[in-house]
């Protein structure tokens, strides 16, 4: 969900600070109007200091503000969020990880759960579970949960299977008419090639920098039953540097089963040129 930037005081530039001071202190001055446009005055270089630092306050009081939302929260205070909601990290948790638990926790109180109520407990059971799809079909009630390890190639163990099972089973947390079936999410590698054009003057590195910053992008996804788009593709190059993406390979969608972490193999970047 994209949002705007929350704040819960206006943020003013300095200039606009500076003028608002000079006109209060004009309206209780008649004699300062005729000097109020000099910057070099006693009163002038006050105003400015007092307007920068009002313009640092201003911007302070919404930064805390907002390391009290979830969203923005971490270290110290993203916990003592969690522990309103009765949740704390496990060892070797990221501040990431567990505020994508935290959020799946508060989803799942909801009439909405299980579904999301399920992937919370999972990712509960064992730090070692990157992601979770939770689905089940008319025809068949049981529901099934795909595992996304951390490990190297996201394949989890059964060690893990085992443990996320025996956790989610508890008479504790389970509904108690469903039946589970966990398994390892498959793996799904797409190689992708991309024809790009730098702007004019943007760094020769630009493109070489391409390959990493997609890989960082598709990495922070929620990739399990994620389908990889060539609009997806071509959002995420754009910018730094490069002004028109073609995408050579895939040739088309690649579309993820529920249980298909897409993961990308080879990315073959071409440079087509540059231009405005």
């Amino acid at each position: 969900m994209n949002l705007p930037e929350p704040t819960i005081i206006e943020e003013l530039s300095p200039e606009r600070i500076y003028q608002e001071i000079k006109d209060i202190y004009a309206s209780y001055n008649p004699d300062f109007k005729e000097i109020a446009d000099l910057e070099t005055t006693p009163e002038a270089k006050t105003f400015q200091a007092f307007s920068y630092r009002e313009f640092h306050l201003r911007q302070r009081i919404n930064d805390v503000f907002k390391s009290y939302l979830i969203e923005y929260a971490e270290g110290v205070t993203l916990h003592h969020l969690g522990a309103f909601y009765g949740l704390s990290p496990t060892t070797g948790e990221s501040d990431e990880r567990f505020k994508k638990r935290l959020k799946l926790a508060i989803a799942g109180r909801s009439a909405a759960g299980p579904k999301e109520r399920y992937k919370a407990l999972c990712l509960d059971a064992d730090v070692r579970v990157r992601d979770v799809n939770v689905w089940s079909s008319a025809l068949d009630p049981t529901v099934n949960i795909a595992v996304l390890s951390s490990d190297p190639g996201g394949i989890a163990s059964q060690d893990l299977l085992d443990t996320v099972a025996t956790y989610i089973d508890h008479p504790e947390r389970r509904v108690t008419s469903d039946e589970f079936k966990v398994s390892s999410a498959v793996k799904k590698v797409v190689n992708v090639t991309l024809s790009v054009q730098l702007e004019e003057f943007a760094r020769n590195s630009a493109g070489e920098e391409l390959e990493a910053n997609l890989r960082a992008a598709w990495d922070a996804e929620d990739l399990l039953g994620l389908d990889l788009t060539r609009a997806w593709l071509i959002r995420n190059a754009m910018g730094n540097g490069i002004n028109n993406v073609k995408v050579e390979q895939p040739f088309a969608d690649v579309v993820a089963e529920p249980n298909e972490a897409i993961g990308l193999g080879t990315i073959n970047v071409i440079i087509s040129g540059r231009g405005r």
